[in-house]
């Protein structure tokens, strides 16, 4: 939707990148709002169509295809911060569950791969 409303004046936009940039951070201070409003009232489903929104924004106001912002360092982490919290905070009780069980079995990949174990043989030998 937010494509076809930009896609008439696509090629006059390098002009107004400030402007877009104005656009992102207002985008991300609703969001955070919304988001603080969904969780009092303990709304998963708005949470998860929240998160849809953001990353269809991101999305298209970074994509070359798109308008292709440049994002600065900062706001791409807070991005990834909002996205993770909202992922958290939409998810089913049976999602974060497994999700649990994902993260720790990374854990454990990776505490295998990265750890020196000894493994120590008792051998006796005996005739018979």
């Amino acid at each position: 939707m937010l494509e076809e409303a930009i896609h008439p004046v696509q090629d006059m936009l390098y002009f107004a990148e400030p402007l877009l940039h104005q656009l992102w951070y207002r985008l991300v201070d609703h969001i955070e709002q919304l988001k603080a409003f969904y969780v009092q009232g303990d709304d998963r489903e708005n949470l998860r169509q929240l998160r849809t929104i953001m990353e269809s924004g991101h999305d298209f106001l970074t994509n070359k295809e798109g308008i292709g912002l440049t994002l600065l360092e900062e706001v791409t982490k807070k991005y990834e911060s909002i996205l993770a919290e909202l992922r958290l905070l939409g998810a089913t009780s049976a999602e974060l569950v497994s999700q649990f069980y994902q993260i720790r079995h990374q854990d454990q990949q990776k505490e295998d791969s990265s750890s020196d174990r000894v493994l120590v043989f008792n051998v006796s030998c005996c005739d018979t």
